[in-house]
């Protein structure tokens, strides 16, 4: 027949060491032995050995008796360290997400490792032994937008993100101690978990475990608190007030050694009490008048309870569960009630009696404080593993402990690599004034970290296995924006087109008031930039090639029907857009630019705006110009428009007074359109003759009739 399974489990205390065997049938749990020892001497302060040999001692005599009762060897345990040693610490991270981007989970993930981190980084920067770390959980306290709280990050968009948190921390030292004391007395880790956990695992039927519930170990010295939430533990402390101040307020008011007020605390359950002070008289109180002199410290410890629940909740729980022998403290359930504003309903007492299907040894664990020793053994068969890992980051060894699995966050946490930041920082953006208009060029992102486990791709979440190796690249930067006088000039067209071929027109440039022809000079942040486009068509014709004294205008003089003139000639044709155009002409990128060699001097067409007139007129119904006839002389020789103009001409200019019908004879001939025996003539449909006078936009009609 097979051995029945069995759990040796330890319970390792500030003043004793309780150690129990544990046996499961599948319905509940049996206490086949169990044994409690206080230890020699003051081997243990506040949840840490301090003499390792003293206590492996005790845990020897514990084990030894043990098997003696069972007739069989102890070589496993299950073990749990203190909650009265962990630290719980305020973390905060900021970040700067990249600009119109929406924050995304994994992002809020490493905002709140990067918190954690800070807050471990003090913590070990304040303790005074450097020692480290390993961090066992962690809450959000608030996130920001902005600066501002918010509920949830994921999905805002702004210029900074940021997290507060509360991280609970457990020294190495306190593992390292626990194990090393295993080590001594021949025994093997079974399951390694956190006392609040264990409690917590036993106290609470598995229907309340999503509750938002806080579990109080009320010992001599401290009271350790942990909070649960969907049947996770998310925030611990510990307050150094708990049941020795119950003692020495009854040792201080009845003149009592403290072993004597010890005695006086428990037995305050019966109407009356007796007891001997230290100067040997003996007195017998009523029990009430006992318990209302406790009331002011009482209340003083609920109080301080009251605030560390608050301070890790943000409010009230759903309820308080009380265990360890200081919460038989006479009124502490109530008065922690009233501190957190819940009815006296919601604040119980836990004892090993209300625990559901646990037997044997009830005469000697009885009571809240066997409650935690009980719960170290059932954590046992709940099959947890003892997840304490040795993984490798960057090539050094860590060892990783984590009661949910490691993961690679873990693993960060856990390790010395520098890796404050999992995401770059951008480079910063420089802003330059160009034409009076602030423009920004953004600086470069950077790249993120990279995290790799046995060589592939992996996240903060990824788990990790004993012996896994993991590589942390940190982010890298990035660079702040720079740029050259050209980089401005990007995307622009500086061309323009001479004589349809495209010809580079490079702006004029001057930086911080000094002009710039180097287009590859950098531009300092806060520069003021002006580029100037328009130039003189001169600028582009010299670039081309043509020579600045035919460019040159020489100065005509001449007299127009005695008035005295001047005109500037060069030796070519100049026009923009279609329009003529001097030299000064100014030009810019797009324009069309037109020249062609010019006559040496100035003709009559150059200098009157239209030496040959014409009279628009509708003649039979058709548009008509009549040519006027204008007289111009050039030094009294008759001229025509091509005719050259010397400097010092006189030229004399002569319209018609009137234009009268018969001038429409001298280009039109009737009898292009037939002959009848009558011509007909009329202007604006009235009849006319040789003389009638004839203007711009006249209708003029004639043709043949037959009839006499």
């Amino acid at each position: 027949m097979a051995a029945e399974p069995l759990v040796f489990a330890l319970d390792i205390g500030t003043r004793t060491i309780v150690g129990l065997v544990l046996a499961t049938d599948g319905n509940g749990y049996k206490i086949k032995a169990a044994e409690i020892e206080e230890h020699e001497n003051r081997s243990m302060f506040e949840g840490q050995i301090h003499d390792i040999e003293a206590v492996a001692r005790v845990v020897i005599k514990i084990k030894e008796k043990l098997e003696k009762r069972l007739g069989q060897k102890l070589e496993q345990v299950a073990v749990a360290a203190a909650g009265r040693s962990l630290i719980t610490r305020h973390g905060t991270a900021c970040h700067q997400p990249a600009p119109g981007q929406a924050v995304t989970r994994d992002q809020v993930k490493v905002l709140e490792l990067e918190a954690v981190r800070q807050a471990q980084s003090e913590l070990a920067a304040a303790s005074q032994d450097n020692g480290r770390y390993l961090c066992v959980g962690y809450s959000v306290f608030h996130y920001y937008l902005e600066g501002s709280p918010i509920v949830n990050l994921v999905g805002q968009r702004g210029q900074e993100i940021g997290v507060e948190v509360i991280a609970t921390f457990l020294p190495q030292v306190v593992v390292d101690s626990l194990l090393a004391v295993l080590e001594r007395a021949g025994l093997n880790v079974l399951t390694l978990t956190l006392e609040p956990i264990a409690a917590l695992n036993v106290a609470l039927p598995p229907g309340m475990r999503n509750l938002n519930l806080a579990l109080v170990d009320i010992g001599a010295g401290t009271s350790d608190i942990a909070l649960s939430r969907r049947g996770t533990i998310f925030a611990y402390a510990m307050i150094p007030r708990a049941g020795d101040e119950i003692t020495e307020a009854l040792c201080s008011s009845y003149l009592l050694d403290f072993p004597g007020g010890e005695e006086l605390k428990r037995r305050l359950d019966g109407e009356e009490v007796k007891f001997t002070d230290i100067l040997g008289n003996t007195m017998s109180l009523p029990t009430a008048e006992v318990r209302a002199g406790l009331e002011p410290t009482v209340t003083q410890l609920a109080q301080a309870i009251a605030e560390a629940i608050l301070g890790l909740n943000q409010g009230p729980p759903d309820g308080v569960i009380l265990v360890g022998g200081g919460s038989l403290t006479p009124l502490l359930p109530q008065k922690l009630a009233a501190a957190l504003g819940l009815s006296t309903g919601r604040v119980g007492i836990r004892t090993r009696e209300a625990l559901e299907g646990i037997k044997g040894q009830a005469r000697k664990l009885k009571g809240p404080e066997a409650v935690t020793p009980i719960g170290i053994g059932v954590w046992a068969f709940s099959g947890h593993p003892f997840s304490y890992h040795r993984v490798f980051v960057n090539g050094s060894p860590i060892h990783l402990w984590n009661l949910e699995g490691a993961t690679v966050a873990d693993a960060l946490l856990a390790s010395d690599c520098q890796w404050e930041r999992l995401y770059p920082r951008p480079g910063l953006a420089l802003t330059v004034e160009v034409n009076g208009q602030i423009r920004s060029i953004k600086g470069e992102l950077g790249e993120p970290a990279r995290i790799l486990v046995n060589g592939r791709e992996a996240s903060l979440d990824t788990p990790l296995e004993d012996g896994d190796r993991l590589e942390f690249h940190p982010p890298r930067d990035g660079r702040d924006a720079t740029a050259c006088v050209g980089d401005l000039l990007a995307g622009q067209d500086l061309t323009v087109q001479v004589n349809n071929q495209p010809v580079p027109l490079p702006p004029l440039v001057f930086l911080n008031g000094r002009e710039v022809r180097d287009l590859s000079t950098p531009v300092p942040d806060r520069a003021r930039l002006e580029i100037i486009y328009r130039q003189p068509l001169k600028k582009v014709l010299l670039d081309q090639g043509l020579a600045e004294e035919e460019l040159t205008a020489r100065v005509y003089n001449y007299t127009l029907n005695g008035e005295k003139k001047t005109i500037g000639w060069s030796g070519y044709r100049l026009a923009v857009n279609g329009r003529p155009a001097s030299p000064e002409t100014p030009v810019e990128p797009g324009d069309a630019i037109a020249y062609e060699k010019a006559n040496p001097v100035p003709s009559l067409q150059d200098i009157l705006d239209n030496p040959e007139e014409s009279l628009p007129l509708t003649l039979n119904n058709k548009p008509f110009q009549l040519a006027r006839r204008i007289t111009v002389t050039v030094n009294g020789e008759p001229a025509s428009p091509t005719t050259p103009v010397p400097d010092g001409a006189d030229i004399q200019f002569s319209r018609p007074k009137e234009t009268l019908l018969a001038d429409i004879f001298t280009v039109y001939d009737p009898r292009s359109q037939g002959k009848g025996k009558r011509l007909v003539m009329e202007v604006n449909g009235r009849e006319a003759d040789f003389t009638t006078p004839i203007k711009a936009g006249d209708r003029v009609d004639i043709h043949w009739e037959n009839t006499p």
